[in-house]
């Protein structure tokens, strides 16, 4: 579970909070990798962002593939690599990192034109 003590944990950083972790495990239940990681973007891109910052060592708006493996972990959501890549494609630049704040714009909007979900 995230914030229990395993190796969601990322230093330096509080675990998710009790509500990030049940939305997480609410997403996951039943959708497939996409559909998880836009409702985790969805409740709680703002807490998204500060850890994308920690990883964020140049300051220059990119994390590599396997640091976006370990924000999501922390927020609850674990995919095999090839999902994961599959689920990040879109938001890969030329540098062959993720550009976070475009991933995050990308799920938000995703999520939004989705409709009601009944």
């Amino acid at each position: 579970t995230v914030g229990g003590g395993g190796g969601d944990s990322l230093p330096g950083l509080r675990p998710a909070s009790a509500s990030n972790s049940m939305v997480a495990s609410l997403v996951n239940e039943s959708k497939g990798p996409g559909q998880q990681v836009r409702g985790v973007v969805e409740a709680s891109w703002k807490d998204m962002m500060r850890v994308f910052k920690t990883f964020d060592d140049r300051h220059d708006g990119h994390v590599s593939v396997s640091e976006m493996h370990k924000v999501l972990a922390h927020f609850g959501v674990r995919l095999p690599r090839d999902d994961l890549e599959n689920v990040v494609a879109k938001s890969i630049d030329s540098t062959g990192e993720i550009q976070y704040q475009t991933f995050i714009k990308r799920n938000l909007r995703a999520a939004a034109h989705r409709g009601p979900a009944y």
